[in-house]
């Protein structure tokens, strides 16, 4: 896609129009006229190729200040305006800052705990540390889901790590205000952020063994890293579309 005039952001001196998997795209811009340009850029695009966008699955975030909220048409059709959006399975918030979509991984993971302990309570002697093992097997993964970009912030994941604490606090039949070293030591158990600085050095060395095709790859996580609000606070215009074959 041609970049000129779309107002894109930018790694490393690199415009960054869109993101694309699948069939899922995101198109960005750091100004209302350049994301409409894309917008139209997008409906010559899929008219040409005989494609079409699935409209209840488009939606708009705004960042930053809403003074320049005008209306934004896709093929004749207004888009939705949300406060928030899921992209690849995380929940980016117009205004709030990537805590909140932790908060939506923590809600999942109950979901996942809730089911684990009525399965449990099947079992003939579901004793602590065969419960604490099925916590890693069915309900770490959820919280730790994009953790290596997330969780380079500890306090970021404080929702996450306050889950896990109370679960083991649960399978051990003790107090809530029990101290959380005693429990962690019962258990020989770790903080959860161990476990995402694991993943996040395990996601620094594959970066650092891509080919030099992918150099927008590691210019992202560089940059992430150094000053995520300013790699996202770039970003003052989003939309989040399906593409039809």
């Amino acid at each position: 896609m041609d970049t000129v005039g779309h107002d894109a952001p930018s790694l490393s001196g690199v415009p960054i129009p869109l993101l694309l998997y699948a069939d899922d795209l995101i198109i960005v811009s750091t100004t209302a006229a350049g994301l409409q340009r894309q917008l139209d850029a997008l409906q010559q695009f899929c008219h040409h190729r005989q494609l079409s966008v699935n409209l209840a699955k488009t939606k708009l975030v705004t960042t930053g200040s809403k003074a320049a909220c005008q209306a934004f048409m896709l093929n004749n059709n207004e888009v939705e305006r949300v406060e928030s959006y899921k992209y690849l399975g995380f929940e980016f918030h117009a205004t709030k800052n990537l805590a909140h979509g932790v908060l939506q991984l923590v809600s999942a993971a109950k979901k996942a705990i809730h089911s684990m302990n009525r399965r449990c309570a099947l079992l003939p002697n579901s004793d602590p540390e065969l419960r604490s093992k099925l916590f890693d097997s069915l309900v770490l993964p959820t919280l730790s889901y994009a953790s290596e970009v997330w969780g380079v912030d500890e306090k970021t994941g404080d929702a996450a790590e306050l889950l896990h604490r109370l679960f083991l606090k649960h399978i051990l039949g003790v107090r809530d205000s029990t101290a959380n070293v005693i429990i962690l030591a019962e258990l020989g158990r770790f903080p959860l952020c161990f476990h995402w600085w694991q993943q996040i050095l395990r996601y620094h060395n594959r970066i650092n063994n891509l080919s030099d095709d992918e150099r927008l790859i590691k210019c992202a996580f560089v940059e992430g890293m150094h000053d995520p609000a300013h790699l996202f606070g770039a970003i003052k215009f989003t939309v989040g579309s399906r593409v039809n074959l």
